[in-house]
């Protein structure tokens, strides 16, 4: 077949095609001069504006359709496409004069790129073609029309590499995605559903914001759309919201992260099944979802906002969730005792951990007396993953140990700390031993809901008990300094020991309001009324020159802090850089 013979055959082949469209109007020549262009496509948008789209189309006479078609281009034709804005390429396989099969490429600019880089320094490379018989001319529209809107966005671009997803996720990117004429969210979830999108980061410098392409080539996206209803079973709402992911022949219904739904087309006809499986880290998670999936066995159906879900089980799920459910109930009830947050992550426990919480259980809940190899001292502790437990162990007769929560043990128990005086033995809050432990950074039962009134039973005892409050406080804050995830329970902890203190004994009154200052200062900027506060504290001739330095950090002021630390003698120095408020020194 001569060439001017297949060429007239793959024009007519295209434009019979856009002959069934009331939107894409072509404009391709035939016998066409022009080595790079056969012409365009012209796109009539609904606002009654026009754009053109260049378009080459090439015939190419085969006995079978290739398995997997592609075509070669010069890599000099691909760079002019790229700087003039994109190409659609459009080859059509001729097996006779009446057997024709039409293929296309819409290629974008960072497109073009990625294929002109895959050349390596060779003149052509092939370019996939994806057929267009399956298409309809309305549903070829929607693509095309979202190609010129690519195309025009990645122009400026032509040259430079594309942002990964990975990259623009991690900057904290908008991620946008433009849709053509999807006017609501039905149209949209469908076209995402069967069209590969172009993904852009949205970037913002002052007043202006550009779209920055991501990756050479499109995404194949999943729709899931998060619905704020709550979900309840009986009376009971276990979750808040629900997701709904799409796919081209399913709809899963995903439930926390214990339940999917999914509702399969098959053979025209809707069916439905239900997996439940387990995936989330904390307790609290844990023992919501197994008491959901209790309910749901027993009642059958699940209430969705509006929405009912009749959900039918074999019962081989209720025996097995229901000895699950069990364990972990005795664990929730353990963690309650124990002042644990129920938001602990025990993803990483392993068998020796649980295990160590079965011997817990197995004493604090049910009151047993439990066996150690190893001698054990009366204040202890039990490691479970990264995560240590204070607690009071007591010797019985036989051996064995009363284990016991350390804030219910130590209040059988009195604590005393030395003084100045030789032998001297002053009371105080069980708390000293508590934030001076060298594991305190690691505790999780810490019960901070009695912290004021230990002090308080102490005071009576102890004339002197508010320096030694005021130690503990800035062993707190230091430890809070050095703990890579911020317990705000320290920082809170901290405010009521400065609070307690001044209420009763304010003879330092300056230094407790650098202290509380400093504690401020770890959680938020000063106001204006706190710095000025600050400024007329900082006017007092009769300050110590360790204070003066201290309110200058608090301000901000490095150099007058400097100057008033310069002042200082050499041990002074190194007392002030063991001090929490050197946290704000500037190195």
């Amino acid at each position: 077949m001569r060439s001017v013979k297949i060429e007239r055959i793959a024009v007519n082949c295209v434009r019979d095609f856009f002959n069934h469209s009331d939107v894409l109007e072509d404009y391709i020549s035939q016998n066409d001069r022009e080595p790079i262009w056969d012409g365009d496509i012209m796109i009539k948008w609904e606002n009654g504006s026009t754009t053109k789209v260049y378009t080459q189309v090439k015939g190419k006479t085969v006995k079978q359709l290739p398995k997997k078609p592609t075509y070669p281009v010069c890599v000099s034709n691909l760079k002019n496409y790229k700087q003039d804005g994109g190409i659609a390429y459009f080859v059509v396989y001729i097996i006779s004069t009446d057997e024709c099969f039409f293929y296309y490429a819409l290629l974008t600019p960072m497109k073009l790129q990625k294929f002109i880089e895959l050349a390596n320094g060779r003149g052509q490379v092939s370019i996939p073609l994806k057929s267009i018989n399956t298409k309809s001319a309305q549903e070829f529209e929607i693509e095309f029309k979202s190609f010129d809107i690519n195309c025009k966005r990645q122009t400026s671009f032509a040259g430079q590499r594309p942002m990964s997803l990975d990259e623009a996720l991690k900057k904290g990117h908008k991620i946008n995605i433009p849709l053509s004429e999807c006017d609501n969210q039905e149209k949209a979830i469908e076209y995402i559903l069967n069209n590969p999108i172009c993904l852009y980061a949205e970037i913002n410098s002052g007043d202006y914001k550009s779209l920055y392409p991501i990756g050479y080539e499109e995404y194949n996206i999943v729709p899931i759309q998060t619905i704020h209803e709550p979900v309840s079973v009986g009376d009971v709402v276990y979750f808040n919201e629900y997701t709904k992911q799409f796919q081209k022949d399913s709809v899963t219904i995903r439930i926390g992260e214990c339940m999917d739904f999914t509702i399969h087309i098959q053979d025209g006809k809707p069916k439905e099944t239900v997996n439940f499986h387990r995936s989330c880290k904390r307790v609290s998670q844990i023992v919501n979802e197994l008491k959901f999936i209790q309910s749901v066995t027993l009642f059958g159906h699940i209430k969705m906002g509006g929405l009912v879900l009749n959900i039918n089980d074999d019962g081989n799920n209720a025996g097995r969730l229901n000895k699950e459910a069990e364990y972990w109930l005795r664990i929730e009830q353990l963690f309650n005792k124990l002042h644990i947050s129920l938001e602990l992550d025990i993803s990483e426990f392993s068998d020796r951990d649980f295990g160590n919480l079965e011997l817990l259980m197995k004493g604090i809940l049910d009151k047993k007396e439990i066996s150690q190899s190893k001698e054990i001292d009366l204040i202890t502790t039990a490691d479970v993953g990264k995560y240590t437990i204070l607690l009071y162990a007591e010797k019985q007769k036989n051996g064995k140990y009363i284990i016991d929560d350390f804030f219910v043990g130590a209040r059988k128990l009195a604590f005393a700390y030395a003084g100045d005086n030789a032998g001297q033995k002053l009371a105080t809050s069980m708390f000293s031993l508590v934030f001076n432990h060298e594991d305190f950074p690691s505790f999780i039962n810490v019960d901070y809901s009695i912290l004021v009134s230990s002090y308080n039973e102490m005071k009576q005892y102890n004339p002197y008990l508010t320096n030694r409050a005021n130690n503990d406080m800035l062993v707190l804050l230091n430890t809070y300094d050095k703990i890579e995830i911020k317990n705000k329970e320290m920082l809170k902890a901290a405010y009521e020991i400065n609070d307690w203190i001044v209420n009763t004994d304010d003879k330092n009154h300056e230094l407790n309001i650098v202290n509380k200052m400093q504690i401020i200062k770890r959680e938020r900027e000063l106001s204006e009324e706190e710095t000025n506060i600050l400024f007329d504290l900082a006017e007092k001739t009769q300050l110590t020159d360790d204070m003066k330095t201290a309110i200058q950090l608090l301000l901000n002021n490095q150099k007058a802090a400097e100057y008033y630390f310069n002042r200082l003698k050499d041990n002074e120095q190194r007392f002030f850089e063991s001090l929490p408020i050197y946290h704000f020194w500037k190195k």
